[in-house]
């Protein structure tokens, strides 16, 4: 797996790069300026007009499989006092060089079927904040046109991702699931169950976990609308027979996992499902699969985790029932 990291001068970029290099990824750096004549290092300003062409080669060149891209700069200060070049600048490097330099290689890895393109983007990406409105408009832009590439690249094999957490990213992301990336839905299912993995260690009541696990993936296919296309059938006219079986083992694994959970109840808090731990699971999911399934069918403006709140507090009330231990908990 070979992975292109942008803007490695310096703090995340570097760290990223030095992560890699000890989890054995084949990691190239970009930096805007650099001392090595090695043909592993790509060198150039991203603004350049000629970098789109130098980044399009070195993909092809080192057949790279990830992009992260993550070169940014930041301008911060009242906006009546934010010089007019500056403005220009923060503009220029955080959002046009970036749909540019992305355009050239989404469009290589398009031509390849698979790849992965990594938007390090920030917290300013979800929340405007004072003193940073320049930069706060860059990064809602970078944002707007990643989301936009996620229902455009259903079907290409490109996946894009958005990273709003450098905590999140380190934690979630880069560890576990490059080394397990591939394409057709690998990194959806990979990504659900590291999280739900974690569910599972803390310690928690039954419906807790469930309530848990049920919020995750309706607010993955929030944060995620193109995958949830994929997650509900909706882009898969066309696709091939291991793409559909993958989406379909997904749900049944989360499916097992529910049933799983529930089974154990009477066991970890003399609790037992008010029906069957198979007929409840499937209600469980259900429940949370037609949020995705409204989600894509109103084009992505009726989101699944409204009013989910409430809807669980009433399927919790009719989840479990005490349970005496005097006969089998899954009579009925």
């Amino acid at each position: 797996m070979n992975i292109l990291i942008t803007g490695c001068g310096s703090g995340l970029g570097k760290s990223l790069f030095k992560i890699g290099l000890t989890r054995k990824y084949e990691v190239f750096p970009h930096y805007r300026q650099s001392l090595s004549q090695s043909d592993d290092v790509l060198v150039g300003d991203i603004c350049d007009k000629n970098f789109p062409h130098l980044i399009t080669n070195f993909c092809e060149n080192k057949k790279i499989d990830i992009f992260i891209n993550n070169a940014a700069i930041r301008v911060s200060g009242d906006i009546n006092k934010t010089k007019d070049e500056d403005i220009h600048k923060c503009i220029q490097t955080n959002i046009t060089s970036q749909i540019l330099t992305i355009k050239r290689v989404y469009d290589f890895f398009c031509r390849k079927r698979s790849g992965l393109i990594i938007n390090i983007n920030s917290l300013a990406g979800l929340n405007a904040s004072p003193q940073e409105s320049v930069y706060c408009a860059s990064k809602f832009a970078l944002r707007g046109f990643s989301k936009s590439l996620q229902l455009e690249s259903i079907g290409s094999g490109v996946e894009f991702i958005d990273i709003y957490s450098t905590q999140e990213w380190l934690d979630d992301y880069y560890y576990p699931v490059l080394p397990k990336y591939g394409q057709d839905g690998k990194f959806i299912e990979e990504t659900l169950f590291i999280r739900i993995n974690r569910i599972l260690q803390d310690d928690m009541s039954t419906a807790e976990r469930c309530q848990r696990i049920l919020t995750l993936l309706v607010t993955f296919a929030e944060k995620n609308p193109g995958m949830t296309r994929l997650m509900t059938g909706d882009a898969l006219t066309g696709e091939t027979d291991r793409l559909r079986v993958r989406i379909t083992q997904m749900f049944d694994r989360l499916e097992s996992q529910l049933k799983q959970i529930l089974r154990e109840a009477p066991i970890r808090e003399k609790m037992k499902p008010s029906v069957s731990p198979a007929v409840l699971a499937n209600l469980l999911l259900a429940a949370a699969e037609g949020r995705l399934m409204q989600f894509v069918r109103s084009g992505f403006t009726r989101l699944p985790t409204e009013h989910w709140d409430e809807q669980w507090h009433y399927l919790e009330q009719n989840l479990l029932q005490p349970y005496s231990g005097d006969e089998s908990p899954y009579t009925f």
